[in-house]
């Protein structure tokens, strides 16, 4: 392999950087650049529904309900519509499908659970919402008999706050 000469212009402080971590691996800054552009060429390209997750899954993991999510969504080039029982990701501008939502690890059962609200138009909604809990009073009744002057007494109603 023939070596052709390249002038490169880097800032000084990633110069010194580049130098310090070429000197720890015990290689030159070239021999340290030429490793990487071979490591970057030879890769396959990332696909668009890997870009896509990539891209939106912090997006997901930072929405705080269905009008949060589909905006910032929205703002990435990205549409969310229902798809069968769960939930894809679509371009914004062809309206393309991309991918699933759950291939990011985003199921929308636990997204209706998380934000606790099916989402607005999707045909498969209530079934994932949570049931809802019966209110547990935050005292008990308790009721026994009181003994007074060696007769019982009627029952008396205490009420005794819940721990």
């Amino acid at each position: 392999m023939t070596l052709e000469t390249v002038t490169l212009r880097l800032p000084r402080a990633l110069l010194a950087d580049a130098q310090r971590l070429a000197h720890e691996r015990g290689i030159t800054v070239g021999a340290m650049i030429r490793h990487y552009l071979e490591h970057e060429t030879t890769k396959p390209p990332e696909t668009l529904p890997e870009k896509t997750v990539r891209l939106t899954t912090p997006i997901f993991e930072r929405a705080r309900n269905w009008d949060d999510l589909s905006d910032q969504l929205h703002q990435a080039g990205t549409t969310l519509k229902p798809h069968g029982t769960g939930l894809a990701l679509y371009d914004a501008r062809t309206g393309k499908y991309i991918c699933n939502t759950s291939k990011a690890g985003f199921k929308y059962r636990k997204l209706v659970k998380r934000f606790r609200a099916v989402m607005p138009g999707h045909p498969h909604g209530a079934r994932y919402l949570p049931k809802p809990q019966q209110h547990t009073p935050a005292f008990d009744v308790i009721e026994w008999p009181h003994e007074k002057g060696g007769r019982k007494a009627p029952f008396e109603t205490h009420l005794w706050q819940a721990l």
